[in-house]
């Protein structure tokens, strides 16, 4: 269901097959360090990525469903901040766009995006 974002994740931080997860931990701290990423934000996305928390995170003791609302919220805030520096999407009438998780996702952005220039 999230494959493609964390894929896009595991790009953007330039992960590699043999990093450990320290290196992993490290090259996802550098991707997000020039972001609106919040501490709490980077533990969610560290454990989206399957990776430990070494303590450089706060713990967050969160039911499934607030874990997976925190997850979108802040995916969206991301896409937010991405989306003022440059578009993000693609308009063409030859391509069809890419549900990426459902209305779940999409909906959320659009809901909170709406203004930003670039989406």
């Amino acid at each position: 269901m999230l494959h493609p974002i964390i894929g896009q994740l595991e790009r953007a931080a330039g992960f590699t097959l043999q990093g450990d997860a320290r290196s992993k931990l490290s090259k996802l701290d550098a991707s997000l360090s020039g972001s609106s990423a919040s501490p709490q934000d980077a533990a969610l996305f560290a454990e989206l990525l399957s990776l430990p928390n070494d303590g450089r995170y706060p713990n967050l003791y969160l039911t499934p469903e607030q874990r997976r609302a925190k997850i979108f919220e802040a995916l969206v805030s991301q896409l937010a901040a991405l989306a003022g520096q440059r578009p993000l999407f693609r308009d063409s009438p030859d391509e069809p766009r890419t549900d990426l998780d459902g209305s779940d996702f999409l909906d959320c952005p659009e809901a909170r995006m709406g203004g930003v220039d670039g989406y």
